[in-house]
């Protein structure tokens, strides 16, 4: 039986340590990319390790071309992805913070909800595992924040251009970095959060003034989308014309479900 070894407690250094799960695959991608960069003075633009040989960019887990591929160049693989939680989480943390407190006007309460938020048993899972996609989910609170002061400076008369550079700059790091979860998973959190409060200030402002209003920052978040296309799209177009065989979770459509047969 193979003996455990905790990596805080380990004579070797962390970064001589295969960690367990998805810690050893996202390592292997972040060794990839330096060995490319530091020995060959490249970036790979194909990987013939996933599912058979595709493209860098159609692989949603691959940093290459990303931003987070700052950390895999300045850092060692396993302290590259200790740094992108550490950073992601505070940005999370922040972000919540400033939210829930615009919220609640509570201090206390929005410590707590953005330590529950952050710190919850959910990301500590999948930091153990290594699922390291799961930290840029805290862009998302960042999102909703600069969302909403956007509208309120807009709805009150600004033109609240530093909150909408905001808001597609952000927009973009987090869709050039999310993928999948993120998209998938938490997404939806923030288009929710959006329609309410379209639904909540043509209410209070009439429909012609929340339209004016919401139109600059609605384009501001699609700049940032569209400006991900080039991050987005590959991995979606070499999944509908490659769809890998014998998964099934991945064959479910909305006319093909759970209890269809084949």
């Amino acid at each position: 039986m193979a003996e455990i070894i905790r990596a805080w407690t380990a004579e070797e250094p962390l970064a001589d340590l295969s960690l367990h799960h998805d810690w050893d695959y996202m390592a292997g991608m972040i060794s990839s990319l330096r060995i490319y960069l530091f020995e060959h003075g490249t970036v790979p633009t194909w990987n013939y390790l996933f599912c058979g040989g595709r493209p860098e960019l159609a692989i949603p887990s691959s940093w290459a071309y990303t931003w987070p591929s700052l950390f895999v160049y300045l850092l060692p693989p396993n302290q590259a992805i200790i740094a992108v939680w550490i950073t992601l989480t505070a940005v999370g943390f922040a972000a919540s913070f400033v939210l829930l407190r615009n919220w609640t006007g509570s201090r206390l309460g929005a410590f707590t909800g953005a330590w529950i938020y952050t710190l919850n048993g959910y990301f500590s899972m999948r930091f153990n595992v290594g699922q390291v996609t799961f930290a840029f989910f805290h862009l998302l609170p960042l999102i909703m924040l600069l969302f909403e002061r956007a509208l309120d400076t807009r709805l009150a008369g600004g033109r609240g251009l530093g909150a909408l550079a905001g808001l597609t700059l952000v927009s973009f790091l987090f869709f050039t970095a999310g993928l999948p979860h993120g998209v998938f998973f938490f997404y939806p959190a923030f288009a929710l959060l959006a329609l309410f409060r379209l639904v909540s200030a043509a209410r209070g402002f009439g429909a012609a003034r929340c339209m004016g209003a919401a139109g600059a920052v609605v384009v501001a978040h699609g700049l940032g989308l569209w400006l991900s296309a080039y991050r987005i799209l590959p991995p979606l177009y070499w999944q509908l014309a490659h769809p890998r065989e014998g998964v099934l979770p991945e064959s479910f459509t909305l006319s093909r479900g759970c209890f269809s047969t084949p």
